[in-house]
């Protein structure tokens, strides 16, 4: 083990200690009884799809307060079938809660896809293919696409700009190298790790300086 996954590891313990004693405690618990076994539901992959599309570029504690009220103008993400079928109804009231419209034009392209396509073909291409097929659904590249895979999940991390300025702060170089040098150390999830990391910076804006003062 290198001084620097040493270091990162000790401050990591003692971030997640924190956080499993704040009330974000269920995300990483959550985190770490997922499964990758494809056996999320066609209401699931509809909801997670749109969470993703509707954070991309935004802060994730703005679309979780309007979520709800964006799921019930999707009909609360019941079927692909049933959103195609009222697919003008539910593009005016999403608007209303959330007016972007390449993102809601995106969400109704992929409804009508996986309506079209089938859940089970579906479900059965992000097998098969995972990222390269996610991205080339419309509003999912490659940041969102593993985000969406990790949502799903996939033992993947989501390379956002937190963990690029943690990965460069202890020399890495990237996220994914950090994360999976983690993972081997200390026997943890690189998803789980992902979320850790993201949790404690999203929710502290001077966790650099943490992390500086936890590694002399």
């Amino acid at each position: 083990m290198t001084r620097r996954t040493e270091n990162l590891a000790n401050a990591y313990f003692d971030i997640k200690k924190h956080l499993l004693s704040s009330p974000y405690y269920h995300e990483i618990l959550s985190e770490e009884t997922k499964n990758q076994l494809l056996d999320f539901t066609e209401q699931e992959l509809l909801r997670e799809i749109a969470w993703v599309i509707l954070n991309s570029g935004m802060k994730e504690n703005v679309i979780r307060g309007l979520f709800e009220r964006f799921s019930n103008s999707f009909m609360n993400w019941d079927s692909a079938s049933i959103i195609v079928r009222n697919k003008e109804e539910c593009y005016e009231k999403a608007m209303k809660v959330f007016a972007h419209t390449g993102k809601i034009k995106a969400i109704c392209e992929i409804a009508y896809l996986i309506f079209i396509e089938g859940v089970d073909s579906f479900k059965a291409k992000i097998q098969r293919d995972g990222i390269e097929f996610i991205s080339s659904l419309p509003y999912l590249g490659s940041v969102t696409g593993r985000h969406l895979l990790k949502n799903l999940g996939y033992d993947v991390i989501k390379p956002d700009r937190h963990l690029i300025r943690i990965a460069e702060y202890f020399g890495y170089s990237s996220p994914e190298e950090m994360c999976s040098e983690l993972s081997n150390v200390i026997d943890e999830k690189v998803s789980v790790i992902d979320i850790v990391l993201w949790r404690f910076a999203n929710s502290n804006r001077n966790y650099l300086n943490y992390l500086a003062l936890e590694i002399e």
